[in-house]
């Protein structure tokens, strides 16, 4: 006989969304209200979490759920003196699936992102090393402790091992070292991160092809029929 096979399937629980904040040193957010829901399990069954991406700002402990039923809270206590940001994450599980939530948490002075100062279009022979100087900032976040990368858009000019970053707090140096008897463009891009936010400057570097002097002293040469 045919049999009748159902298929029920468990969507993951509803989780509202936050919006991102910021508060004084040695203060408190919230509680914050928010809902959760299930199709298939009553809210107050519903697993809710949250958890922090700086603990030496706002630690575990400083990250207080409430409520009950699809109505919760969460409450926001940054460590005494400390300022800076963190990212917080709410999540609400059935045990099967679970839905997120992540907001930002700025604590003191709002966070901004890094400055960066202009790099100008470079042309360098082939062969050769070229020094580029730049400038690095932060309101919030001391210099040295910025993080900076650079990549190349053309590898085979320019391969990993001939970026080479340097300097220290704000004054900051790139070496920038072509493949041998490589020539071309690339764009070069240079960004520097305080973990939450990052700017990026993009600019062109352009290795001429050198003529050699066999070439050369041909190109020089009387043409002779």
């Amino acid at each position: 006989r045919p049999q009748l096979l159902l298929l029920f399937s468990n969507p993951p629980p509803v989780l509202s969304s936050f919006t991102n904040a910021t508060l004084a040193a040695n203060t408190t957010l919230g509680p914050i209200p928010f809902t959760v829901g299930d199709a298939e399990t009553p809210a107050s069954n519903l697993v809710v979490a949250a958890s922090s991406s700086n603990t030496n700002l706002i630690p575990q402990a400083g990250l207080l759920l409430g409520g009950t039923g699809s109505n919760r809270t969460l409450t926001v206590s940054p460590a005494t003196g400390r300022t800076g940001s963190a990212y917080i994450t709410v999540t609400a599980s059935d045990g099967g699936l679970a839905a997120t939530r992540t907001f930002l948490v700025n604590v003191g002075t709002p966070n901004t992102p890094p400055t960066l100062s202009t790099l100008a279009n470079q042309v360098m022979p082939e062969d050769t090393s070229l020094l580029v100087a730049f400038t690095v900032g932060d309101a919030e976040t001391a210099a040295g402790l910025l993080t900076v990368t650079v990549t190349a858009a053309n590898s085979s000019l320019f391969p990993a091992s001939g970026l080479a970053l340097g300097g220290t707090g704000a004054q900051r140096l790139l070496t920038l070292t072509p493949a041998p008897d490589a020539y071309g463009t690339s764009a070069v891009t240079v960004a520097v991160s305080d973990g939450f936010f990052s700017t990026n400057r993009t600019f062109t570097v352009t290795v001429p092809p050198v003529r050699s002097e066999e070439h050369t002293s041909e190109l020089q040469s009387p043409y002779v029929i």
